[in-house]
């Protein structure tokens, strides 16, 4: 089952849902009419999606969207590695191929990055270090 956890808009008219479980984590939808009736399907066969959970979303600067993913493949989970998924502008969500993962690193399960953002040449993450104090993670090309 998947908790969904938020939307992320890519291009007008089409948007991501995101959120966590070992279903369904990440659905594709448009709504071409702008009426609130949406087609949506499930995505699948992205790099680690089956053991990753998307914390949060943002369109990117220029279209697109990026996603900031957490992995962890034990239970309890105790450390998770952490990622951006980056759906590149212009680019089809449905083609596996076309999504760019930049890892962050690790943390623990009380640390790590909560949140992401698009700036105009960079994506950030913002959320708290290992030891309770904030913290940035940046990444550009």
């Amino acid at each position: 089952t998947s908790a969904w956890r938020g939307i992320a808009r890519y291009a007008p008219s089409s948007f991501l849902v995101y959120g966590t479980g070992s279903g369904h984590n990440l659905v594709q939808c448009t709504d071409t009419e702008n009426d609130g009736l949406a087609t949506c399907a499930a995505l699948s066969g992205l790099p680690n999606q089956a053991d990753t959970s998307f914390i949060d979303g943002t369109a990117g600067y220029s279209g697109g969207a990026v996603l900031l993913a957490a992995r962890c493949a034990m239970d309890p989970c105790f450390t998770s590695a952490f990622s951006l998924y980056v759906l590149p502008a212009g680019a089809n969500p449905a083609v596996p191929g076309v999504w760019v993962v930049l890892p962050l690193g690790t943390a623990s399960s009380l640390a790590g990055p909560t949140q992401v953002v698009s700036a105009p040449y960079a994506f950030h993450a913002v959320g708290k270090d290992g030891s309770d104090a904030p913290a940035l993670w940046s990444w550009a090309p």
